[in-house]
């Protein structure tokens, strides 16, 4: 007979991420936050550029930026440390340069 109640409250290691090594846990997972946030927003902006923009090459290009980032989003690729570090150190300026731009746009 198996017994399962038996394993419920022993602890599994399955369901814990991993930080690099000298990364405590929860930088770790504030990182991986960071990245995700900062991605989605991105698109979001980059969609929002493109769907006010008159000018039709310009439009596909900011399309095609927000759908990269959708793609990036799905991968999930940004979860892996060596992909969500250069998000988290870089994108607060380019979400910051592509709201100035929406501004300076469209008001």
């Amino acid at each position: 007979m198996n017994n399962n109640k038996d394993n419920q409250n022993e602890p599994t290691n399955k369901s814990l991420p991993h930080p690099p090594e000298g990364m405590e846990l929860m930088d770790y997972l504030q990182m991986k936050e960071d990245a995700k946030d900062y991605i989605e927003t991105a698109m979001y902006v980059y969609s929002n550029l493109a769907f006010k923009e008159v000018d039709s090459e310009r439009k596909e290009k900011l399309q095609k930026e927000g759908n990269r980032h959708a793609d990036l989003l799905r991968s999930k690729t940004w979860m892996d440390v060596d992909v969500a570090r250069p998000i988290a150190a870089k994108y607060p300026g380019l979400i910051e340069r592509l709201r100035e731009m929406n501004d300076r746009n469209h008001p």
